[in-house]
């Protein structure tokens, strides 16, 4: 029984919105329309039982003044109702003595002596037919008059409201598929539309966007998001392609020196010092090679990374003190912590020093001779590394684009580099749950300020040099 339904779930999940909104509507409007008839049909049913009930009692008195008072004075009116009996009418009376009682329950149903003792009047169901008791005292004694029959009239009316109410449910419930059906297809024809249009879009004609006609509505809400996912879709391949370029290019660049010096080496005997010099070249080149490999790698596995791989509490003034011994102490302005002060973040202490090291070799490789100011200072949540150059800065036009691997922005091209410095600084840092913000403008230098959370609390923050 599961599997069955289990079937029939997947069956009505897999049709097609317009068929399902189409059957949801149409077993709407027939559970509507049917409790609508039902509540209708008890309620006039019902009616007309209570009105047939009450010329039941209208005959019962006047067979008790006929039959019981038997009054010669009985007018003329009384005589005309009751020759006007009701359909197959029966007619009883009898006293209360015990044998009366017992004849009440084996003509009618048992109990209905006991029923008359306690009530003045019994209304009942005798099966199709309906009855009416009525007790009478009177100076002959206490006497009951029964007068049952049988409603044809009322049973046909209902009869025939039943049809009505049937044909009328099955009608409404027809028109209503077919309006329901027509009203979901015209509401869905937009969406279809979309659908025939973003089935087009394709990694070459990214720029076809879908028609918004009414923002506000479902259809056009969805428009929209599907519009700006198209916009992430078209930046990040526009960014891959340039990606897949930049690449090609600065891995052509070394193995195209490196094959040359090789081809010149073979071409005819040597000096050692010209086989020297070329290797020398080579070398230069394999070891450019190498680390740019070993950028795209280490990329590509920060870029796969949900978390930290490993962490632990980190020092980051020493950290920082460790990677400033790779640079000229001479071109170095600092303004580091007291020696007491320790900064503690949770990190990898070799991720960090890598995202460190990249940030200070941009600031040392475009800000010629001019020094590089380096700042640590915290407050009670965060630690903010500052790293301030006097360099070339970056262009305002480039500066959108300076985390995308391998761009190089024009002024730096004449500058070695792979262009991987920023964006694995980046990476790495929002690893730790940090941020990474560059502030440059073109001749007056970069700014690059790294922040990170403090693992914890340190109160001899407040005593550092700001």
């Amino acid at each position: 029984m599961s599997y069955e339904n289990e079937t029939q779930s997947s069956q009505f999940l897999n049709m097609k919105i317009r068929n399902r909104l189409t059957l949801i509507y149409a077993l709407t409007a027939f559970a509507t329309m049917l409790a609508g008839g039902i509540f209708i049909y008890w309620f006039t049913a019902r009616f007309h039982h209570n009105e047939f009930f009450r010329r039941l009692d209208e005959r019962a008195e006047i067979t008790k003044q006929i039959f019981l008072e038997k009054n010669e004075t009985v007018t003329q009116v009384v005589r005309e109702k009751f020759l006007h009996t009701l359909d197959d009418e029966e007619e009883f009376v009898t006293t209360l003595q015990p044998d009366g009682r017992d004849s009440l329950n084996k003509l009618f149903y048992p109990g209905l002596g006991s029923e008359i003792l306690e009530e003045s009047s019994v209304f009942f169901w005798q099966k199709e037919r309906q009855g009416v008791a009525k007790r009478y005292l009177l100076p002959g004694g206490d006497y009951v008059v029964v007068v049952t029959a049988l409603d044809f009239f009322g049973q046909s009316k209902l009869m025939n409201l039943r049809k009505i109410l049937l044909i009328w449910t099955a009608l409404c419930c027809l028109i209503l598929i077919g309006v329901g059906y027509w009203a979901t297809g015209r509401a869905l024809r937009p969406l279809e539309l979309k659908i025939l249009k973003a089935s087009r879009i394709s990694g070459n004609r990214l720029d076809l966007r879908l028609e918004v006609k009414n923002p506000h509505d479902e259809i056009g809400a969805l428009a929209l998001a599907f519009n700006s996912m198209l916009d992430r879709l078209q930046a990040a391949f526009e960014a891959q392609r340039r990606f897949v370029s930049n690449a090609s290019h600065e891995l052509r660049n070394p193995m195209t020196a490196i094959i040359g010096e090789a081809e010149v080496l073979l071409a005819k005997e040597r000096s050692p010092e010209e086989y020297k010099a070329a290797l020398h070249i080579i070398q230069t080149e394999a070891e450019r090679l190498e680390r740019l490999t070993n950028n795209l790698l280490l990329l590509a596995s920060s870029d796969s990374m949900a978390q930290l791989p490993t962490h632990r509490s980190v020092a980051l003034d020493a950290c920082v003190m460790e990677v400033l011994e790779k640079f000229p102490a001479d071109r170095l302005m600092l303004n580091l912590p007291d020696t007491d002060t320790k900064l503690m973040v949770s990190g990898n202490p070799s991720l960090l020093a890598a995202a460190i090291s990249n940030i200070l070799d941009n600031a040392f490789k475009f800000s010629g001779d001019q020094p590089v100011t380096v700042s640590l200072t915290a407050n009670h949540t965060d630690c903010h590394l500052k790293v301030m150059d006097m360099g070339i800065g970056i262009p305002a036009n480039d500066l959108g684009n300076i985390y995308q691997p391998l761009f190089r922005a024009q002024n730096a091209r004449r500058f070695r580099g792979t262009g991987f410095g920023l964006p694995l600084a980046k990476k790495i840092v929002e690893l730790h749950g940090g941020q990474l913000e560059v502030q440059s403008e073109e001749g007056m230098g970069t700014t690059a300020s790294v922040y990170l959370p403090l693992s914890l609390p340190n109160e001899a923050t407040a005593a550092m040099r700001t």
